[in-house]
């Protein structure tokens, strides 16, 4: 995993003006495929911090482990167009959840390939039965337009996953939003804590000290 020095410049032109209407995040995908890399991703390396989002890609069951339960990264994601070398264990993807770390599941790949999308399906609905439906983002990882699809039509392909519409919904808003506010609280704070009691001389409303 070799991750060159000019991140940092890449990322300067994706911090658009806040008031902006379109925003635009910075990415970085890294396929774990050597337990070393757990030594590499963990809070204030420097040219990790440089991105807005990190998504790792474990390709056995023991590096999925390490992900879900002592990376510092913000979404997981599996290549479900292919068999999966392992099951999902509850106390692994639990420990994600809890967290904040999201699971992409993406459907591109099902659209160009039969056998894929098969694979999809299956994969997909184990990882729904795993997390119950939750901390799940949906993507397309499109190579060409032709590939996208809109809300209704990805939302009704989730159903194929067992998942209802409003958790289908929330993959394509709530949880994307979650993940992106959760790698600016990673590139922000490290390990705080805080402390809220109540102050008795003020209002009901505004009764919170924070330390």
């Amino acid at each position: 995993m070799n991750l060159s020095q000019y991140s940092k410049e890449i990322n300067k032109d994706a911090s658009l003006n806040p008031n902006a209407r379109l925003q635009l995040y910075s990415r970085l995908n890294i396929i774990l495929d050597n337990p070393n890399y757990s030594y590499s991703i963990v809070q204030g390396n420097a040219i990790l911090d440089s991105y807005n989002l990190i998504a790792v890609q474990p390709t056995s069951e023991k590096l999925f482990q390490a992900a879900c339960q002592n990376m510092d990264v913000d979404i997981i994601q599996l290549d479900m167009s292919q068999r999966l070398p392992f099951y999902f264990k509850r106390p692994s993807i639990n420990s994600a959840i809890s967290r904040g770390i999201m699971f992409e599941i993406t459907y591109a790949h099902s659209i160009r390939d039969q056998n894929s999308r098969k694979n999809l399906i299956s994969n997909a609905a184990q990882l729904v039965r795993a997390t119950n439906g939750k901390n799940i983002i949906i993507s397309s990882s499109a190579l060409d337009i032709l590939e996208l699809r809109g809300s209704r039509d990805v939302i009704n392909l989730c159903t194929l996953f067992s998942m209802t519409p409003e958790s289908a919904k929330a993959a394509l808003t709530e949880n994307a939003r979650a993940a992106i506010v959760h790698g600016r609280s990673r590139q922000e704070c490290y390990r705080g804590v805080f402390q809220a009691e109540s102050v008795s001389d003020s209002p009901s409303w505004k009764r919170v000290r924070i330390q």
